[in-house]
């Protein structure tokens, strides 16, 4: 949806970083007042989702690459979500 707001989550160690928490309370504001939803990809670690209930909406994406943190492997991950 054009109205849609997408949020990255970052995450380390099996723990989502309190930055995402922070990015999803605004891309609920934004997305909401222009009548979309929030979404947010969360790359490598699918077990996270359940954390992220504030979001109207949670993509995963997860591949054995992405057990490693690698800037490419992340780069064709969110790509495929955008």
């Amino acid at each position: 949806m054009p109205n849609d707001v997408l949020v990255v989550a970052e995450h380390l160690g099996g723990k989502l970083a309190d930055t995402t928490f922070e990015l999803l309370g605004k891309a609920n504001e934004l997305a909401h007042a222009g009548g979309g939803h929030s979404v947010v990809a969360l790359v490598g670690a699918p077990s996270l989702a359940g954390e992220l209930g504030a979001a109207d909406r949670v993509l995963t994406v997860d591949h054995p690459a992405l057990a490693s943190y690698t800037a490419e492997g992340w780069e064709r991950a969110v790509s495929a979500v955008i």
